[in-house]
């Protein structure tokens, strides 16, 4: 169902008393590492920070502002009840309506026969409902749609006048409304009705501010804009505005607002980039840099390898920079800072861990690997002596014990030849004809595992196995040979072909 004009979405500042009851949160460092616990009941300071109790070891932690996300900082206020003490951005659920010849962006004005209308301000435009392609809902400035004057006494009209409170959101709207004079009687009406409200100081300044806006109407205007992009995350296009008011107006009594925009765009800008950089960094590392080695079979192995380790990282930084229109000493300075937050990428060597040789086997935690053997022995232990105290076995467990027994010997077998030996079997393929005869996703999956190993350029997370697909973990094939000169059967095993007696497909996990 479309919104109607009087389902739109009012952005307002709310000012309540900090609750006296410790509040759950899970926020982030500025680093982006995730942190929860619970904020102590005397922990939060509107001006200054937070102290909670971490969940993970019960200690307690002060965090000032500058040292959290600005998202989850606002976050934090808004459940307290507060959200700044600024005039807000006035913000409205809108139609856009996808026309042939264009696109019409207002509020709704209900139907008409076979037409939607959309009104802007004090204007309707009738859209025959069969040119119409597709209708959306859009959050918009209030003030590209809606009279201000209008909007601010339907406002009014709703709010209970009686409190002081929602006066003093009242006034906060209309000074994001450009009506600056209605938020000197909404401030002044506020501290009659409470002469002791909380933020009485805070009013008092506002009303020295709304003079001089009212005075300084271009500057003011300018001003809103700059906050408008902000809201709308158009950072860019807000630093640029923001600039251009200091140089135009050097001395005007609301530079100093413009500079504290000017760096919350910054901060703010800052964290997009890197909530975003490891998402773009691995698409990009990943469809546009190693890709094309993948697809090209006249790449051979050594070249693709080198290309993964030694260039892949710089290829990737200058094709990012152009994506998000920065210079690559920007990108790799926000690669320093992108922090440990989010879920590991993994990619697999496949078929192709042989060709590692003996690195194959290394950086595995062996502790944990000899936990999980243990753990599932025990297991298998746990399961054999519950059938035994169930009563006489059966054929099926018979059979089983037959089988285990054989794969006993089996694993015994493969253990003494890899002892023997120690070292991967030499039977084809050799690396180049498993390379040539490798899918591309086989060979893009090698190449993201190299580079995220050799390259030195990520964090690696840790090391896995997986079965080899062919010999499902034995590292050999067995063949079951009829003796036809006696009655009786014989094993014979030969190496895995496709990894070579290692039994596995080596992980990595990265981020």
């Amino acid at each position: 169902m479309m919104p109607t004009l009087f389902a739109c979405v009012l952005s307002v500042v709310w000012f309540a008393p900090p609750a006296v009851e410790e509040k759950p949160i899970t926020l982030h460092l500025a680093d982006g590492t995730p942190v929860s616990g619970v904020i102590l009941d005397n922990g939060f300071d509107e001006a200054s920070g937070v102290t909670l109790r971490r969940d993970d070891n019960g200690g307690v932690l002060r965090l000032r502002w500058d040292q959290v996300l600005g998202r989850d900082v606002e976050r934090i206020k808004r459940a307290y009840g507060f959200s700044g003490d600024e005039a807000p951005v006035v913000q409205l659920d809108a139609l856009k309506v996808t026309t042939a010849t264009g696109e019409i962006i207002g509020i709704d004005g209900g139907r008409e026969g076979d037409a939607v209308l959309i009104r802007r301000k004090n204007e309707i435009t009738r859209v025959p409902q069969s040119t119409i392609r597709n209708i959306e809902t859009v959050v918009v400035d209030a003030l590209d749609v809606e009279e201000p004057t209008a909007l601010f006494e339907r406002t009014l009209a709703k709010i209970d006048q009686t409190r002081a409170v929602d006066w003093y959101n009242l006034a906060l709207t209309a000074e994001g409304l450009t009506l600056f004079e209605q938020a000197k009687q909404c401030h002044a009406t506020c501290l009659e009705l409470d002469p002791e409200f909380p933020k009485r100081d805070l009013i008092r300044e506002r009303l020295v501010l709304l003079d001089v806006k009212m005075a300084e109407r271009e500057q003011t205007d300018v001003l809103m804009r700059v906050r408008s992009l902000k809201a709308h995350k158009r950072f860019p296009e807000a630093a640029a505005l923001a600039q251009e008011f200091v140089t135009k107006w050097p001395s005007s009594r609301q530079l100093a607002q413009v500079q504290r925009e000017m760096k919350d765009i910054a901060v703010r800008q800052k964290q997009a980039m890197l909530a975003g950089l490891r998402t773009n960094f691995f698409s990009i590392l990943e469809k546009q840099v190693l890709q094309p080695y993948a697809y090209d079979r006249k790449k051979s192995l050594g070249e693709s390898m080198t290309f993964a380790q030694e260039e892949a990282f710089e290829a990737t930084v200058e094709r990012l920079a152009k994506f998000l229109k920065i210079e690559p000493d920007a990108v790799l300075a926000l690669w320093e800072e992108r922090g440990s937050d989010g879920s590991p990428n993994t990619a697999s060597y496949g078929g192709g861990t042989f060709i590692l040789g003996e690195d194959s086997k290394k950086g595995y935690d062996k502790k944990a690997l000899a936990a999980a053997k243990e753990a599932k022995e025990k297991e298998a232990k746990d399961a054999e002596d519950a059938k035994k105290k169930g009563g006489e076995k059966s054929l099926e467990d018979k059979i089983n014990e037959k089988l285990k027994e054989k794969a006993k010997a089996r694993e015994a077998r493969n253990a003494k030849r890899k002892q023997a030996a120690d070292v991967i079997a030499d039977v084809p393929p050799t690396p180049d004809e498993w390379w040539a005869a490798a899918s591309t996703d086989e060979r893009l999956s090698f190449l993201l595992a190299f580079f995220a190993e050799k390259a030195g350029k990520v964090n690696v997370i840790t090391l896995d196995q997986r079965f080899c697909s062919t010999c499902s973990g034995n590292g050999s094939l067995e063949f079951y040979l009829t003796n036809r000169g006696s009655n009786g059967e014989s094993e014979e095993a030969v190496p895995c072909p496709r990894c070579k007696t290692l039994g596995f497909d080596r992980l990595v996990k990265f981020k």
